[in-house]
């Protein structure tokens, strides 16, 4: 219904499975790159337990940093 390409349109649940609450963060740092040139529109939508269910339209301007960091089971940092 919204006529968006499917390159416009990430998806992360091959990587991370259900992710639950914190899908859409994961989708925004792993989607988008690190460094922008102009702002960026982005539409977020996220559906939980039962009906429960939440959207947002946010412009986020390329000085936005936006970064993933994947830890290992001793709770180091390693490079996303």
């Amino acid at each position: 219904k919204c006529a968006l390409a499917p390159e416009e349109v990430p998806i992360i649940l091959e990587e991370f499975g259900n992710a639950g609450g914190p899908s859409v963060p994961l989708t925004i740092t792993r989607s988008l790159p690190l460094e922008r040139s102009s702002a960026t529109k982005l539409l977020s939508i996220g559906y939980g337990v039962v009906l429960s269910w939440s959207a947002s339209l946010v412009d986020l301007e390329p000085m936005v940093p936006l970064t993933h960091s994947v830890f290992n089971d001793s709770i180091t940092a390693l490079e996303a």
